[in-house]
């Protein structure tokens, strides 16, 4: 842990002065022929390398002479990865560096102009308004979600296994905040006989129209794409599934309240409809594991901690535990009920899962208590809503049977905007995370 923020460093350094791309891909070069090449002094050269060796990142084959080794090739078979670091070092980092600052200055705050990102950029703006008003930034933003998106853990075929989507048939499915489509495009692929609506502000329903000309017509013939602020109660009435993708936890509990709230109606007019949420759930601390955490030192956890707390830095949002999923679902009500969460699964090597939401009466609620029920295959199952608090105070259990901007947006297209459409603030399609050997970044 000492360490870390010294790679951090380091590895700004090195890219900031195009060192990798100075070294070749086979063989060594000395550190004074580097140092000349890259245009840094040679001594802040090798110490800086040497301390990105003790992190796995470059390598000393003969003295005073540095090599790239498999992760720092990387950087040169794969250029978007440069500027994957680049922007962890410049953004993510100083966030982290000033959240103490931000929690001195503001307190508790879901403002998006009162964050820890905005002390280190020295902004008042959001975010996503201060990138956009830089070509540089908003490409370098664009490659490094191309990278992010490109990662294992928030891959696209998670989202195709970590549901039934076979048992629909021929049925509507809305991608609320879909963007330009990419997970409808992947289970229209996956499933060609649903149905698809894809759902987001001007801007990326403008891109996805682009997007879908280049698909065969088996693909864009299923799709249809429909301007529509979340923000706004969902017009779409007689699908089946509404999809959010890494959508709640970019917002404060009360704006996620409201998205939700414009989805009762739909999920109340039909029983079977469901509304499945793909997020990042927290893992939460039960009785008697705290020794067992401090030993295990878990760290697909901390991937997940990360997660959390860059949203919390960059946007004053943040990832939830089940408990806190339950507890939005339960006060998205009406006088007749609310919703439920049905079934949680988490397929194996995603930091994502699927969150299965139904509304349901209050008066066709059972009583039992919650049970857990593992899942083999590396599914993490959950059959029952557990412990949900309604408004009226009461106790019920079920079980089962920027900114208005998309991540994604920006992993697809180059140009960034921040025009405010419909008062939606931004929708940033998934939170960045990749790790190298130690380092963990976010």
């Amino acid at each position: 842990m000492m360490a870390q923020y010294q790679h951090l460093s380091c590895l700004r350094w090195i890219c900031h002065f195009n060192v990798l791309s100075c070294i070749p891909l086979t063989g060594s070069v000395p550190y004074s022929e580097l140092a000349s090449l890259a245009n840094v002094p040679v001594t802040q050269l090798r110490s800086v390398c040497r301390m990105l060796m003790t992190s796995n990142l470059l390598c000393e084959p003969v003295p005073d002479e540095v090599a790239h080794n498999n992760v720092s090739s990387m950087f040169i078979t794969n250029p978007g990865f440069t500027d994957w670091a680049t922007f962890i070092a410049q953004f993510s980092m100083p966030a982290a560096a000033h959240m103490t600052e931000a929690t001195q200055k503001w307190g508790q705050t879901d403002k998006k102009n009162e964050t820890a990102v905005g002390l280190a950029l020295g902004t008042d703006k959001p975010l996503f308004d201060f990138i956009s008003e830089s070509p540089k930034l908003s490409k370098l933003f664009a490659a490094y979600m191309k990278n992010v998106q490109g990662g294992d853990g928030t891959n696209l075929r998670h989202l195709i296994k970590g549901f039934d989507w076979a048992s629909l048939n021929d049925a509507v499915v809305v991608d609320v905040g879909g963007s330009t489509c990419s997970s409808a495009i992947a289970l229209a692929q996956a499933f060609p006989n649903l149905r698809f609506v894809v759902e987001d502000l001007p801007e990326p329903i403008a891109t996805a129209r682009q997007v879908l000309e280049k698909q065969p017509e088996s693909i864009k013939a299923r799709i249809t794409v429909h301007v529509h602020s979340f923000f706004l109660p969902q017009p779409c009435k007689e699908a089946q599934v509404y999809l959010m993708r890494m959508i709640l936890h970019d917002w404060p509990d009360r704006e996620a309240l409201t998205i939700l709230q414009n989805h009762l109606s739909v999920l109340k007019h039909d029983a079977k409809a469901r509304l499945l949420i793909m997020d990042t759930v927290l893992p939460s601390l039960l009785p008697g594991q705290a020794e067992d955490r401090m030993r295990d030192h878990n760290q697909s956890e901390a991937v997940l901690r990360v997660r959390d707390l860059t949203m919390m830095q960059s946007f004053n949002a943040k990832e939830r535990e089940r408990s806190q999923f339950t507890d939005l679902l339960s006060q998205t009500s009406d006088a007749e009920g609310c919703l439920v969460l049905k079934n949680v699964v988490k397929p194996p090597c995603s930091v994502l899962s699927v969150l299965e939401v139904a509304y349901e009466r209050f008066d066709a609620m059972p009583d039992p208590a919650l049970t857990l029920q593992p899942m083999t295959a590396g599914f993490a199952f959950d059959a029952s809503l557990g412990g949900l608090k309604l408004n009226n105070g009461s106790s019920h259990s079920s079980s089962a049977g920027s900114e208005p901007r998309n991540y994604h947006d920006y992993a697809q297209n180059d140009l960034v905007s921040s025009s405010m459409e419909g008062g939606q603030a931004s929708q940033m399609n998934g939170t960045a995370q990749q790790s190298m050997p130690g380092v963990v970044f976010g």
